[in-house]
């Protein structure tokens, strides 16, 4: 809520982890959130750190060949936290190299946000290359249109689609920050990037061979 909305307690950081610690138990849904409430403190006994359940599919992803046309696909609420924009600018910097490439961006949110990405498009001339689907209910229906999932948000508190990416074979590259961090192990089941010239590399690593695109599917 802080580090997202930039909704604070009332009483300050201190008093809040005084409040929150006079509970029996205290459960984090990650690391960071966990370090970032306690301010920097190690886990008492009574705190527990337990990431967010998702439903696990048994089946494994098959193999497959790098496509011609590589579908980049963010996910969630349009708002600025989540960083849409970088994700549009970084998106841009490849295009050179991958020309069909799409950008599909699902979620809706504030307008006054969606309006400020649609600009970026626009003035980066690259309407034909970003899609703006909303809100989409079934989630198998986005990531079965999806090669590459975007995570740019900058304090991601777990990052439930980080893992139902995953999960279905679908290689991510995320902010190094946050949650992202605990769920991507660098170079084997997905990449982190720190900067522009990170994310193209990590895109360029990828996409290097089908081999290293498939190992880090499986891995996923």
């Amino acid at each position: 809520m802080c580090l997202d909305y930039d909704a604070h307690f009332f009483f300050g950081r201190k008093f809040k982890e005084r409040y929150i610690n006079l509970s029996n138990g205290v459960i984090f849904v990650s690391n960071a959130v966990a370090k970032y409430v306690l301010n920097g403190k190690p886990l008492q006994p009574k705190h527990r750190v337990i990431y967010n359940g998702v439903k696990v599919d048994d089946v494994l992803p098959t193999y497959r060949q790098i496509p011609k046309q590589i579908n980049f696909g963010i996910v969630g609420v349009l708002q600025e936290s989540k960083g849409h924009h970088l994700c549009v600018e970084y998106f841009n910097s490849i295009l050179d190299e991958y020309p069909n490439s799409r950008l599909n961006i699902y979620g809706e949110g504030y307008g006054f946000y969606e309006k400020k990405i649609r600009k970026l498009v626009k003035e980066l001339d690259i309407e034909g290359n970003v899609v703006f689907h909303g809100f989409v209910k079934k989630i198998d229906e986005i990531y079965s249109k999806m090669d590459i999932l975007l995570m740019f948000s900058r304090a991601e508190g777990f990052g439930r689609v980080t893992i139902e990416a995953m999960m279905r074979g679908i290689p991510v590259i995320g902010l190094n920050s946050g949650g992202t961090t605990e769920l991507i192990d660098h170079g084997y089941t997905g990449y982190l990037f720190d900067d522009k010239p990170t994310f193209k590399n990590t895109v360029l690593s990828l996409l290097s061979t089908d081999q290293t695109f498939n190992d880090i599917r499986f891995n996923a």
